[in-house]
């Protein structure tokens, strides 16, 4: 079994995952598993046999907006209730932005896929007049492929996020599968997507993940997987499913027990609380304070993806500083550092103009009255 990959138009990659961060109360997919009752991994495997009917071919407007997390949840929901409902259901684009919106505040931000999940669960996703929540979710070791295999087979696929190369971008708009080289050409940011398969990828005779991104199957090696993967969770969207509590791979009353445990755990996540920052002018000083709640002070930033404009720099309490040199928007992926090692991240865009439309108008204040 093998997949044809589609022709596709040039992809304009726009981040919109934050870095992984991390929770204590996380569940882990291999603590809700009876190991007793797992199926064969089988060598290939193609989870959309079992939607024949099933078009999914939307952008989700992931080429106008970082909405990459909530498109990647649009993705999987689309495979959830057709398991369920017995048909397709209808998702717009002005759903997943909405949904996008409402995560981020309004501004575009990109996410946090952990956060993401967490509200995906609790408040749900509004498609339409209906709002859809999903039960629980757990991470995915991503490192160990049988565990990744496993959540794709018994959990209508595995969402993940991963860290995009330059040459993963090249590769796509020329139709190869993404593998690893020797220049990757730098990352370009975070993404979230959706692994639906594993299959033979005739062009390099291997057998590698088949990722849907872009409203596209894309292929990619197992080694490609294993160096920009860097964070991966299965969703369970009901217990209706798992119709045989005492032998189904699912261990439903395990579950039940973990999630009674979670809602009696302090929250001690930690959360970047800036969603913009200031506009700044070619040769005038600029400065942005980053800020961030939880955790366990004191915090220390960095950049996860992406570069500062030239002449900005970064300090680690967080104070981006400088004088620009030149005009450029550059969106770049910040992340705390708590004292414990809990980290958050956010992606922010800094625009630089050329001139500085502010000291233009103050200019012509002061002439209004009189001043020099």
């Amino acid at each position: 079994m093998s997949t044809i990959i589609e022709p596709r138009k040039p992809i304009i990659f726009i981040p919109g995952k934050s870095p992984p961060t991390t929770d204590d109360r996380t569940l882990k997919m291999k603590t809700i598993l009876r190991v007793n009752n797992l199926p064969a991994i089988p060598e290939v495997f193609d989870l959309d046999i079992l939607y024949p009917g099933l078009v999914d071919k939307e952008m989700f407007l992931n080429d106008t907006y970082g909405d990459c997390v909530t498109a990647q949840h649009a993705h999987q929901t689309y495979r959830f209730e057709n398991f369920e409902q017995g048909k397709q259901i209808v998702i717009t684009n002005a759903d997943v932005k909405a949904q996008y919106m409402k995560e981020t505040g309004g501004v575009d931000s990109g996410l946090n896929m952990l956060t993401s999940l967490k509200i995906w669960r609790q408040t749900g996703f509004l498609i339409g007049d209906k709002i859809y929540k999903i039960y629980a979710f757990a991470t995915v070791d991503w490192k160990n492929h049988d565990e990744v295999k496993l959540g794709c087979m018994l959990f209508n696929g595995v969402c993940f996020g991963m860290q995009v190369p330059k040459s993963a971008i090249d590769q796509n708009n020329n139709n190869l599968p993404w593998t690893v080289v020797a220049n990757d050409g730098g990352i370009e940011g975070g993404h979230a997507v959706y692994l639906l398969k594993w299959l033979k990828i005739v062009s390099i005779n291997a057998i590698g993940p088949v990722i849907l991104t872009w409203g596209m199957l894309q292929q990619a090696t197992w080694e490609f997987w294993d160096k920009y993967v860097d964070e991966a969770y299965i969703i369970i969207d009901g217990r209706d499913s798992w119709l045989d509590q005492a032998t189904d791979p699912l261990n439903i009353p395990q579950l039940q027990t973990y999630l009674t445990q979670i809602g009696n755990l302090p929250n001690n996540s930690i959360a970047v609380t800036t969603l913009v920052v200031p506009n700044g002018c070619v040769k005038k000083p600029y400065f942005a304070q980053l800020g961030a709640v939880g955790g366990t002070p004191p915090y220390v930033w960095s950049i996860y993806a992406g570069t500062i404009n030239p002449g900005l720099s970064l300090s680690q309490a967080g104070a981006i500083t400088g004088i620009p040199t030149a005009a450029s928007t550059h969106k770049v992926t910040f992340i705390v550092t708590d004292s414990v090692g809990a980290q958050s991240g956010m992606i922010l865009s800094i625009k630089v103009s050329r001139t500085c439309i502010v000291s233009k108008t103050i200019e012509s204040l002061k002439g209004w009255f009189g001043g020099k």
